[in-house]
């Protein structure tokens, strides 16, 4: 039986979504993080690098946005 992973044992700055996927992804890499009724999965791995591709998508957004009104 694998031990259960508890985010209250991290010191409070390794807390966040991002840091959080990275240790698991880290340690489970291609283990199943989600899989659907219709059998497709997701691996830890897969969902931490569309993590951090979504805050780099949404930086550049940010950026963009900020740009237009100055």
């Amino acid at each position: 039986m694998t031990k259960a992973f508890t985010p209250s044992n991290l010191p409070l700055e390794e807390r966040t979504v991002g840091r959080i996927l990275a240790r698991q992804a880290d340690r489970l890499a291609d283990k199943n993080f989600i899989e659907t009724t219709s059998g497709n999965c997701i691996s830890y791995r897969d969902m931490h690098l569309d993590q951090i591709n979504l805050h780099r998508v949404r930086q550049h957004l940010e950026l963009k946005a900020k740009n237009r009104f100055w």
